[in-house]
């Protein structure tokens, strides 16, 4: 009797998993575009949240968007000791143009060209005779993160929380960064700096800070500098808070070699 309850109690068992399979696949059928956009920006949101809460305490952010100048294979990404050395920088040209006492946040966003993306598919050939193979799986796993990077990017300017931007050449225009950048004769008057990349945007490679501080060298030469006007919406656009930019934004081109 007992035998004949266990099998009993099994089959039900098996029957109500059935049951849940079967309305799992249905559910997934009909919504699955639904759960899948949710989720996206569910992601979306956590990211930025987290980069808010992580930040709450810095006084002037400032964001490096584009690829991260990989020393070596191995050394291919941000760290937070690597951001750090960059922050303390900046914190110093604070310092020294008469703003002593404001903490730098640098919040990176990796953001790679198509090329760049199938290079990073393509295993690297043991000889020069070798042609690396191409990972496709791989690829779209790229593709997918340097996507939901860019989308992080346009929710966080869209809050106006930062005004001083290192970006790509690829971010600069894909964006059209230039429609909304301070031109850079309202900044410097006539005496355009070195290096000016177009009417908006200084190209870093050709400062003085990227030839005497070895830790700039981890953004790209060719990354461009900007510094959004004032009246984009956001905490950055008070009064006392873009003076800040403004004079970091002038240290970090204007700076010369001791």
């Amino acid at each position: 009797m007992s035998e004949y309850r266990n099998d009993k109690e099994a089959a039900g068992e098996i029957a109500v998993r059935n049951k849940f399979v079967a309305w799992l696949d249905n559910f997934w059928y009909h919504y699955k575009w639904y759960v899948i956009v949710i989720a996206f920006f569910v992601l979306v949101f956590t990211v930025c949240f987290v980069q808010c809460v992580q930040k709450e305490d810095v006084d002037v952010p400032v964001v490096f968007a584009g690829a991260y100048a990989a020393a070596s294979e191995e050394d291919y990404r941000w760290t937070e000791e690597k951001r750090n050395e960059i922050e303390e920088i900046l914190e110093g040209l604070l310092e020294k143009s008469g703003v002593p006492g404001q903490s730098v946040g640098f919040l990176t966003y990796d953001v790679f060209t198509e090329e760049e993306l199938r290079d990073k598919a393509t295993e690297k050939p043991t000889n020069e005779n070798e042609t690396g193979e191409f990972s496709n799986s791989y690829y779209n796993t790229l593709k997918q993160n340097n996507l939901s990077e860019i989308n992080s990017l346009t929710s966080y300017m869209g809050t106006g929380e930062c005004s001083i931007y290192f970006v790509s050449e690829y971010v600069y225009t894909e964006k059209g960064m230039k429609n909304e950048m301070m031109p850079l004769s309202r900044v410097f008057g006539e005496e355009i700096p070195v290096g000016a990349y177009d009417e908006c945007a200084v190209r870093l490679g050709d400062t003085e800070l990227y030839q005497y501080y070895d830790a700039i060298r981890m953004m790209p030469a060719d990354t461009l500098i900007v510094l959004r006007p004032a009246w984009v919406m956001g905490a950055s656009s008070d009064a006392e808070t873009y003076a800040d930019y403004t004079a970091l934004y002038r240290a970090i081109v204007e700076f010369k070699a001791p």
